[in-house]
């Protein structure tokens, strides 16, 4: 049973040791990081594709207006025509003048629908760019969608990890208090073995003090009496048969006993060795692990200052406790947040946060008067970020806080869509 026990243990150790996510964790990194890159050109060229769609069309509804008025015009010319003609005194110089002038407006009239038929036919060609680019885009969006999906399953499986990792080693601890439970029972079964042994030892001594092993030749019924006078002797003795009986027997339970207890002990120092390697590769996965959040960190932070034209990282320094900064300005460097002004230091701060974000599960995120110190600029893009970030799709089940005393002018009214919005009276001043 107990051998069973510590092998089932041995063997939930050995299949939780064959996860490793830190290639796949590097992989998706990468992954999405080229996603975004073509996600980011697509939306240019869909952008620049859309607006010269519109272009064309609004060229396009001025040449068919130019087109209908030419032909009003045209029109209003051919009645005057006509009208001259039934005219018997009209001068024949007025005649040929105005047809003049319609074989001049019928020559704009087809420069003018050679033209829309050449606008129609190029934006026939930009639909169908705009059309490629928009399937390349929504494509990109399911791409980024799954690998994001797969990140949360990663963390997941991390998190389970972590849990059978403190089973384990609880019950390690477990078995430590139980080891030492053998170790002394078998101690003690030692000291009964030794103690029982030194009994059969003092009988046998004592026998042979009585009667000592010869070799005889006697003959059959000289052994018989021999033999019937050797009982009579012992049941004359202070040691019954059945005394002794019950200390073979008794030495026999102790020896099947220490055997026992001696394999226990050999699956128990087995186990605990085992369980020391798991041990040390569990620790050399959380060291892993937590420099590539670290290496994450940073990267994220850059990620967030360039909305704002900056850039920087994070260096984490886990063996002294610390965390520093570095910042990297259009006109300088720092690596001091001190000596940023009130709205950068602001700016600085909710990038940060937005980065610890995202390496961290929370159903509710607040941030208080984080744009106190802010220009309407920097003002503008921090909303901007905080309202994308919580509609991104890898933090979609948390709900954001935010207080603010400032107004919210800057935030477009699109960006509104999913958001409460609630707004205090001024304090009355008495």
């Amino acid at each position: 049973g107990i051998n069973a026990e510590y092998g089932d243990l041995s063997r939930q150790t050995a299949k939780m040791l064959n996860v490793d996510t830190t290639d796949l964790l590097r992989q998706l990194s990468q992954a999405r990081n080229r996603i975004n890159s073509e996600r980011e050109t697509l939306n240019q060229k869909y952008s620049s594709l859309d607006g010269k769609l519109k272009g064309i069309k609004s060229r396009v509804v001025g040449n068919r207006n130019r087109q209908n008025n030419i032909k009003r015009e045209l029109k209003t010319l051919n009645e005057r025509a006509i009208e001259l003609d039934n005219l018997e005194d009209a001068p024949m110089m007025d005649a040929t003048a105005l047809q003049q002038d319609v074989i001049g407006y019928e020559a704009q009239l087809a420069e003018l629908a050679q033209k829309k038929d050449e606008l129609e036919r190029k934006r026939v060609e930009l639909d169908e760019e705009y059309r490629e680019a928009r399937e390349r885009w929504e494509q990109s969006k399911k791409t980024d969608g799954s690998i994001m999906s797969e990140l949360e399953e990663l963390r997941t499986k991390m998190g389970a990890l972590q849990r059978k990792r403190d089973k384990i080693s609880q019950e390690a601890d477990r078995l430590k208090n139980k080891k030492k439970e053998i170790v002394a029972e078998t101690t003690k079964a030692e000291h009964e073995f030794d103690s029982k042994k030194k009994q059969i030892e003092e009988g046998t001594e004592m026998a042979n003090s009585r009667c000592p092993r010869i070799e005889t030749r006697k003959k059959p019924d000289q052994l018989v009496k021999s033999i019937r006078r050797l009982e009579q002797q012992i049941n004359k003795s202070s040691i019954s048969q059945s005394e002794i009986d019950s200390l073979a027997n008794q030495l026999e339970e102790i020896k099947a006993k220490f055997l026992r207890k001696k394999s226990a002990i050999k699956d128990i120092n087995q186990l605990a060795t085992e369980l020391k390697s798991a041990q040390a590769d569990r620790e050399k996965h959380y060291f892993t692990m937590r420099k590539e959040i670290s290496y994450r960190l940073s990267i994220l932070f850059s990620m967030n200052l360039s909305q704002r034209g900056y850039s920087g990282q994070i260096k984490v320094d886990h063996k002294n406790g610390e965390l520093n900064m570095q910042l990297n300005m259009p006109n300088r460097k720092t690596h001091d947040v001190k000596s940023l002004s009130g709205g950068e230091r602001s700016f600085s701060t909710v990038c940060f946060i937005c980065s610890l974000w995202c390496l961290m599960e929370s159903p509710f995120r607040c941030l208080d008067e984080f744009d106190v110190f802010m220009d309407l600029f920097n003002r503008r893009i921090t909303m901007k970020m905080l309202i994308e970030y919580s509609k991104s799709s890898n933090i979609h089940k948390s709900q954001f806080i935010l207080l603010t005393p400032q107004n919210l002018s800057t935030v477009k009214e699109e960006d509104k869509v999913g958001m409460k919005i609630l707004q205090l009276d001024a304090p009355t001043r008495f």
